[in-house]
């Protein structure tokens, strides 16, 4: 390892260089041929420095880079996601060539290679400012309507997360003594409103990581975004969201069971949420989306057992950040890799293999955290198993649902792709699931036997299931559900007539609107309706509101 802190600028200070430099017109054919390496200093910097600190007088209040081991591994995960950006935007250079898309680009991911370096909140916000309003720079251009709408919608949830993040700042502040990252962790500690920073901290990093209630942007931005953009959008969620969360919040210093029961129930909620979600979509990034709030829940679930039991984060901070970085990067390659079986046909055998072994590290990273658990976090445990499951049914699922839909229509219909984009997505496919099988081996290695057998025997049955379930298309609300779960639900309706047959006709009408208004039928054809409902600017109004009063009564009760 090289000992050179003063170079952690230059991972900065390269892409802002070519931004500038696409700018100017002299430079400007030269910056955008180098723009989609921009990524190698970050990628070269996390490899070989060493970890080190390097303050920087003069920048905001006296803020500085911290470069530790947490640090590298998303600075790692995102220079190569933004190198698979670079290589993407260079084979479909036709799509995004424009000079301003340019600029967006290097700008955000600027911002995505200062978040994880930062080493105090002011910079951190700055990073995140910058990232996410160029990232929506960047989508805002596409062609697309659907895109177009959606990224309109994500700029509502940076703004709101971004107002509830400072007004949290604001409440920390009064208790820390300067705005580094260990000050404001001690004011977390030794405040006396936690259930209301809390919130707001839940609220603000929620709202970039697809939290139940603020995931309305996840679907549509997945579904039509373009193919380059992809990596780049998991690795601003994956940063703007875990890294705070690692950085911010003090975890494994502070106990408190309530909040992490609450939190527990939460993460339970928004589990079977994804599922019912996920079995819906009728696309396969729209699936991904939901495998996206999958991880979110298991995080929730997770930092509930910390809030019960603190002296679990000194044994598994380390296994649980590299358990994120290998499902972001796990995440990004299905999303490149998704549409190769429409190209490439003859790929279909080393394709499912490869599709296989990044469904197996995907489901894996949460089962591999579960020998930190004891009997005490059973919640804890029984959800990371779930939330495997549900990722390994989805993605089986869509995977045979994309195998039943190219035979079906016998690849007539490919993509229009450039022979230089089909052949970079080839290889840059089996490459991110490479680097997240090394990612997987630390944790991987401490996998007990019978954690491994139940493991594997999950996955067999998870494969069978999503097969069996394959002819249950998601276009038809009707076929969603299965018919021993509608039969069962029509035998206990019968149950509760029969029981209740001396009512008056009144009661019968009542109880028809319950059993229709509670039948999987009627709740899976609404959800759109409650997310139409809720994709407004008077709703993140309303919260706004409701987050200030909750805030003031707060702080008079403290009086």
């Amino acid at each position: 390892m090289i000992e050179a802190p003063f170079l952690l600028p230059l991972i900065i200070i390269v892409p802002l260089l070519l931004a500038l430099g696409v700018v100017i017109r002299v430079t400007q054919r030269v910056a955008i041929k180098i723009a989609p390496w921009a990524a190698l200093p970050a990628l070269l910097a996390g490899l070989l420095l060493d970890d080190g600190k390097l303050q920087l007088p003069g920048m905001l209040i006296n803020s500085y880079l911290l470069f530790d081991n947490t640090g590298r591994l998303f600075l790692l995960m995102s220079a190569m996601l933004w190198l698979a950006t670079g290589l993407l935007h260079q084979a479909y250079s036709g799509a995004l060539y424009a000079q301003q898309k340019v600029v967006f680009k290097l700008l955000a991911m600027a911002g995505c290679f200062l978040m994880p370096l930062a080493g105090d909140v002011l910079m951190f916000m700055a990073a995140t400012t910058l990232a996410g309003y160029s990232l929506y720079g960047l989508l805002a251009q596409e062609k697309n309507r659907t895109t177009r709408e959606a990224v309109n919608v994500m700029l509502v949830v940076l703004v709101v997360g971004d107002i509830v993040l400072f007004e949290l700042l604001q409440l920390l502040g009064m208790h820390a003594v300067s705005v580094d990252f260990d000050a404001m962790r001690q004011a977390f500690v030794m405040t006396e409103q936690m259930n209301v920073q809390f919130g707001l901290l839940l609220f603000g990093l929620g709202a970039k990581m697809g939290l139940l209630g603020l995931h309305f942007w996840l679907i549509p931005v997945f579904i039509t975004s373009h193919l380059a953009l992809r990596p780049a959008l998991i690795s601003f969620i994956f940063s703007a969201g875990f890294i705070a969360w690692l950085r911010l919040f003090p975890l494994g210093e502070v106990y408190y069971p309530a909040i992490g029961a609450l939190l527990q129930w939460g993460a339970w909620l928004m589990l079977g949420y994804a599922l019912l979600l996920g079995v819906r979509q009728t696309h396969r990034r729209g699936v991904l989306a939901v495998i996206l709030m999958t991880v979110t829940a298991l995080w929730l679930s997770i930092v509930a057992a910390l809030l019960i039991q603190p002296e679990l984060w000194l044994s598994m901070s380390r296994s649980l950040v590299l358990a994120v970085i290998q499902m972001g990067l796990v995440m990004s390659a299905l999303l490149i890799g998704q549409g190769l079986l429409k190209h490439k046909p003859t790929l279909k055998h080393s394709y499912a293999l490869t599709v296989c072994l990044a469904i197996f590290l995907l489901a894996v990273a949460p089962v591999s955290l579960i020998r930190h658990f004891d009997s005490a976090n059973s919640l804890t445990v029984t959800s990371l198993w779930i939330g495997a499951g549900i990722m390994m049914f989805l993605l089986w699922r869509t995977h045979f649902l994309l195998l039943a839909s190219a035979e079906d229509s016998s690849y007539s219909k490919v993509l229009k792709t450039s022979h230089k984009g089909r052949s970079v997505n080839r290889y840059l496919f089996p490459g991110l699931v490479a680097v997240a099988l090394v990612t997987a081996v630390p944790n991987l290695k401490f996998l007990s036997a019978i954690t491994a057998f139940s493991f594997l025997l999950l996955f067999a049955s998870m494969l069978l299931i999503a097969w069996l379930s394959r002819f249950y298309k998601p276009t038809e609300p009707s076929q969603l559900t299965s018919g021993f779960i509608v039969q069962q639900f029509k035998q206990g309706s019968s149950a509760i007539m029969e029981a209740t047959q001396y009512l008056d006709i009144y009661s019968t009408r009542l109880r028809k609107g319950i059993t229709k208004r509670f039948s999987p039928k009627f709740v899976l054809s609404h959800f759109s309706w409650y997310e139409r409902s809720l994709n407004r600017w008077s709703v993140a109004l309303i919260i706004m509101v409701l987050i200030g009063l909750l805030v003031s009564v707060q702080g008079l009760l403290n009086q």
